[in-house]
């Protein structure tokens, strides 16, 4: 995974998956590796998180796959945000915003 990833890539992915334009992107602050953008489009208000590979054996590991299980564990438990889907290999999970 590459650090490389904007509004315009997040865009492509979106369209590319079945959401539905016209898209509004807008960056968030916070995550420590990780990208995170608020999505407004005609499908929905949700969090794009673009996840980018970070060293071994880091203080802070990047565990997407831990995360979107626990959204999916937690989605009847109205705790936590309704995951959309995730798509391991490109490294995104997108969620209610």
């Amino acid at each position: 995974m590459s650090d490389a990833f904007d509004e315009a890539d997040a865009i492509a992915f979106l369209a590319g998956h079945g959401f539905a334009g016209p898209f509004r992107v807008k960056m968030l602050r916070g995550g420590y590796w990780n990208k995170v953008m608020r999505i407004d489009s005609a499908t929905g208000r949700h969090v794009l998180k673009r996840y980018v590979e970070v060293l071994p054996n880091s203080l802070f590991p990047n565990l997407p796959d831990q995360e979107a299980a626990a959204l999916d564990r937690l989605r009847s438990a109205d705790v936590a945000p309704e995951p959309v889907g995730f798509w391991p290999e490109e490294g995104i999970l997108v969620y209610g915003y």
